[in-house]
């Protein structure tokens, strides 16, 4: 259910996805490759802390991936939503604050 939400959520407007991966996703792993290249290649290194080169790409694409897929910022919403006060109106309403932003993350 998180994974279809993030997803509808990040789909909704195509531009701020696409930038979204890019500044979440790619440019992180961008940086990490290239600190990972600078260990194994420039240093001439086999392993870093017991972590073959193999290991440690696969930790910064699991990584990537694993940022991506959790839930989108839907916690995001919920701080602004303290912030400045608009939580204060779903406590006296009949449905639930959890049910509503479900739902109305999925319209």
């Amino acid at each position: 259910m998180a994974l279809k939400i993030g997803l509808k959520e990040a789909f909704t407007y195509r531009m701020e996805f696409f930038t979204n991966i890019l500044s979440s996703a790619l440019m992180p792993a961008a940086i990490q490759m290239l600190f990972w290249y600078a260990i194994f290649h420039i240093n001439g290194a086999t392993s870093f802390h017991a972590f073959s080169k193999q290991e440690m790409l696969g930790y910064t694409l699991a990584s990537m991936l694993f940022t991506q897929v959790r839930g989108g910022d839907l916690d995001f919403a919920v701080q602004e939503m303290i912030r400045t006060g608009q939580l204060s109106n779903f406590l006296l309403r009949p449905i639930s604050f959890i049910e509503f932003i479900l739902i109305d993350s999925l319209s």
